[in-house]
């Protein structure tokens, strides 16, 4: 399960039973940084598309990068 976390800029990941694996972000407009994340959604691929709310964009996360 994936969560964006607005108030902390960041993604959280949980297991299907809610067991907290890993976080990624911080705040700021760099790749990999977001300012307020208010969704998310995965592809058929296992890529993951995070929309950043204050900065106005969709910032892509491979596989691999996550």
């Amino acid at each position: 399960v994936y969560v964006a976390d607005f108030y902390n800029h960041r993604v959280q990941v949980f297991d299907a039973a809610g067991k907290y694996l890993k976080q990624w972000g911080e705040q700021g407009d760099e790749q990999g940084q977001f300012d307020g994340p208010t969704a998310l959604a995965v592809d058929q691929a296992g890529d993951i598309y995070v929309v950043d709310w204050t900065n106005r964009r969709i910032q892509k996360f491979s596989g691999d990068q996550k």
